[in-house]
C-alpha cells in the first residue's frame, strides 16, 4: 500500500514549530554533581527563516517513534519503530512496505524499545543488519539490552546471532541504543549509563560508553583499554551517532540530567566526557562539548554530518534534532574543521536526521521526510 506522499514547499518566511511539551526523560533520581562553572552556554535562538530552493517531501507518516534511518546501497530506506519493535523499509519507489522487515518483542517502558539499527558496510553482498533493543520480562519491565545481527532477504530479516547481551537493564531510561559503522568497518554502539552513573568511569563496564566492536561483538585488539569494548567513556545517555566522512570524527548527541545537553566529538581513542563528575564545559578536566544547551533541557536525539548535500543551503553542516523542542539544529562546518554560529532551521525534527548517499537530508518526526531540491524529484 502506497503511503501518502506530500510535498511541502519551503517558504521564505519563518515557520512556527510545534513544541513538544513532553520531556523525553524526567529528571534523574540519582544524585549528580553540579557542573563546574563555565563560560556562557550555547544560546537557543529561534529558528531562522527557511531558505527557498528546496522542499519537504513526506515519504511515510503516522509511524509513532521512527528512529535510526539507514540507507541501503540499492536505494531502500530502513528504519526502526521504537515502541512497535519493528524494522520497516521504504522501497526504491518511495512506498512504505506494510509488512515489517523484522519484529522484536520489546519493553515499552520509558525510553526503552527498538532503539538502534545499522546496516553492514558490505550490506550489498551480505545483507546483514544490526539492531539494539530492550528485551522485556513477562511483566513488561526491562530484562536487559542486547545487540543482534540479522540477515535480510527480500525485505524480511531473521536474527543470525546475538553479539552483545550484557548491557544491564535500568528502571525506565538511559539505555542509549544508537548504532553506526565507522570508516574502519567497526560497529560503534552508544550505551547509556542504565542509571548506574558510577560505572560510566569504569572501562570494564559497558555502560556510559561508546563501544567499538567487531561484527561478532568482540573488542578489537587496538581498542584504547586492553580487553575492553570501550572507545569513549563518561557519557550519561547518548542517543545520536554520526561519523564525518571527511575526517573520521565521531559526533555524539548526549543528554544531560535536566540541563547541559551536549554535542560531543570523539577525535581519538579513550576520550572521557566527564559523566557523572561534570556536565557541560569542564575547565580542562575532561573532553569538552562543542555545543551545550546550558540550563535548558532539549532532549538530544539524531545527529548527522552533511558533506555532500544536493541542496547547497544544507551542505557542510552538522545537524541534530531535539525531542523536547522539535528543532532541527544546524552548525556550519568551517574549512578548518571548526564550527560557525548555530543556525536552527524551521523544520520539525524531534527524532532523527540522516543524509543519503545521494546527498538528500532526511528527518524523522513521526513521519519520514526528505528535504529535496525544488527542481525535481531526487533519489
Amino acid at each position: 500500500m502506497r503511503s501518502n506522499v506530500v510535498t511541502r514547499p519551503v517558504a521564505a518566511a519563518a515557520v512556527l514549530l510545534t513544541v513538544m511539551l513532553v520531556s523525553c526523560r524526567p529528571a534523574s533520581p540519582e544524585v549528580e554533581v553540579a557542573p563546574t562553572p563555565s563560560p556562557s552556554p550555547s544560546p537557543s535562538p529561534s529558528p531562522s527563516p527557511m531558505v527557498t530552493g528546496y522542499r519537504e517531501v513526506v515519504l511515510a507518516e503516522n509511524l509513532g517513534l521512527p528512529v535510526a534511518i539507514n540507507f541501503a546501497p540499492d536505494g531502500r530506506i530502513f528504519f526502526a519503530q521504537a515502541k512497535e519493535g519493528a524494522i520497516r523499509v521504504i522501497d526504491t519507489t518511495g512506498v512504505l512496505n506494510p509488512t515489517p522487515v523484522a519484529l522484536f518483542e520489546v519493553s515499552k517502558i520509558g525510553e526503552f524499545g527498538l532503539l538502534g539499527l545499522a546496516l553492514d558496510p558490505a550490506f550489498a553482498t551480505n545483507h546483514r543488519m544490526y539492531a539494539y533493543y530492550t528485551e522485556p520480562k513477562p511483566d513488561g519491565t526491562a530484562k536487559g539490552n542486547k545487540v543482534v545481527r540479522l540477515v535480510e532477504t527480500n525485505n524480511q530479516a531473521t536474527v543470525e546471532a546475538t553479539i552483545i547481551d550484557d548491557i544491564p537493564p535500568s528502571r525506565d531510561k538511559h539505555a542509549g541504543g544508537r548504532l553506526t559503522f565507522g570508516p574502519d568497518g567497526m560497529l560503534y554502539v552508544a550505551v547509556g549509563d542504565t542509571q548506574r552513573p558510577d560505572q560510566a568511569q569504569d572501562a570494564a563496564s559497558p555502560v556510559g560508553k561508546i563501544l567499538r566492536v567487531n561484527t561478532d561483538g568482540v573488542a578489537p585488539a587496538d581498542n584504547p583499554f586492553p580487553g575492553s569494548r570501550a572507545w569513549a567513556m563518561g557519557l550519561r545517555n547518548p542517543f545520536g551517532l554520526s561519523f564525518d566522512p571527511h575526517n573520521g570524527r565521531l559526533f555524539v548527541a548526549e543528554n544531560g540530567p535536566s540541563s547541559f545537553d551536549e554535542v560531543n566529538v570523539v577525535e581519538k581513542p579513550g576520550e572521557n566526557f566527564g559523566h557523572p563528575v561534570v556536565f557541560g564545559p569542564s575547565g580542562g578536566r575532561f573532553k569538552d562539548p562543542i555545543w551545550n544547551s546550558g540550563p535548558e533541557s532539549h532532549g538530544m536525539s539524531g545527529i548527522a554530518v552533511v558533506r555532500n548535500s544536493v541542496v547547497p543551503q544544507l551542505d557542510e553542516r552538522l545537524f541534530f534534532c531535539t525531542f523536547n523542542t522539535g528543532v532541527l539544529h544546524s552548525l556550519p562546518i568551517l574549512p578548518d574543521g571548526g564550527f560557525g554560529a548555530e543556525e536552527p532551521l524551521a523544520h520539525f525534527c524531534n527524532l532523527d536526521v540522516a543524509v543519503s548517499p545521494q546527498g538528500i537530508v532526511h528527518i524523522a518526526n513521526g513521519s519520514i521526510v526528505k528535504l529535496e531540491p525544488m527542481t525535481g524529484s531526487q533519489p
